[in-house]
């Protein structure tokens, strides 16, 4: 009993920091940085949607958890960057080619060693009991 009201605390206090954090970044985006830079108040909304959502992504128990997310994201942020540059200084926009950038993204990212930054599916533990272990694909087993 101690450790499920131990287990209760430490998921209520995580669920505290994160809605802290998020309503910060919320906040930043909507209030304080549109006073330096006009925008459209829908931008502005949507840029603290956005916020919010990079806030959730990168937020973790820890300090090196947190770290890890974030560079995992701006890596990301990056190679799509350099994608989109390539693409859009050869061709015009087209749904169809997006689709092409993003697996055309997901190999590089394969072919960097990272497959398990591409889908997050979960793969059972060796005895099929639990599902843990990020995966590129999943593991059919795990139900």
């Amino acid at each position: 009993m101690r450790g499920q009201l131990s287990r209760i605390s430490e998921a209520v206090g995580h669920a505290v920091m994160l809605t802290i954090s998020s309503f910060i970044s919320y906040g930043l985006i909507t209030h304080i940085l549109t006073r330096v830079y006009f925008a459209a108040r829908d931008d502005e909304l949507l840029g603290g949607m956005w916020a919010v959502i990079a806030t959730v992504f990168v937020y973790h128990y820890n300090y090196e958890q947190s770290m890890s997310a974030a560079l995992l994201a701006i890596a990301a942020t990056c190679v799509s960057f350099a994608l989109c540059l390539v693409y859009l200084l050869i061709l015009p926009f087209s749904p169809w080619g997006m689709a092409a950038l993003i697996g055309i993204g997901a190999i590089a990212v394969d072919l960097a060693g990272r497959p398990e930054d591409i889908i997050w599916n979960y793969d059972c533990s060796r005895d099929g009991s639990s599902c843990d272990k990020p995966t590129l694909g999943g593991n059919p087993s795990c139900a």
